[in-house]
């Protein structure tokens, strides 16, 4: 009986052990990953005056936007509780139809025609990367 006693003691301590590591493992990688919505507009600014060959002042437009839309969503993120996650989400996809709307009106024609394509990619390539492990 004794014996038994003490291997659930450390069976129960290692287990304690394993999740405060886990937890401290969590807690690192969170900073270091996000960036800052400056660097996300940067980001995406570069991409697609890369891609569809945008002005400098389109440029500078896509990066005043993209860095106030980032801005908001983090904003509002801040806000999602289980309670409310209907009204949140209702907020989200309304950030998301005026940042295209924004959008189409800084590209010309031919542009937008390029970034419905690359928007279509990008979803299809989400899409996939969520389905990988079946």
């Amino acid at each position: 009986m004794n014996q038994y006693l003490k291997t659930l003691a450390l069976i129960v301590i290692f287990g304690i052990f394993v999740t405060v590591l886990n937890a401290q493992n969590d807690n690192e990688k969170k900073p270091e990953n996000k960036k800052t919505p400056e660097q996300v507009a940067q980001t995406v600014a570069d991409n697609m005056k890369n891609k569809l060959d945008l002005t400098d002042e389109q440029y500078q437009k896509v990066y005043a936007l993209q860095k106030q839309f980032v801005t908001d969503k983090r904003s509002l993120k801040g806000t999602y509780t289980i309670e409310n996650m209907k009204e949140f989400r209702e907020k989200m996809k309304e950030k998301n139809v005026q940042y295209m709307k924004d959008i189409k009106q800084i590209l010309t024609d031919d542009q937008q025609k390029k970034f419905k394509k690359m928007a279509k990619m990008k979803k299809h390539k989400k899409r996939m990367r969520r389905h990988r492990g079946f």
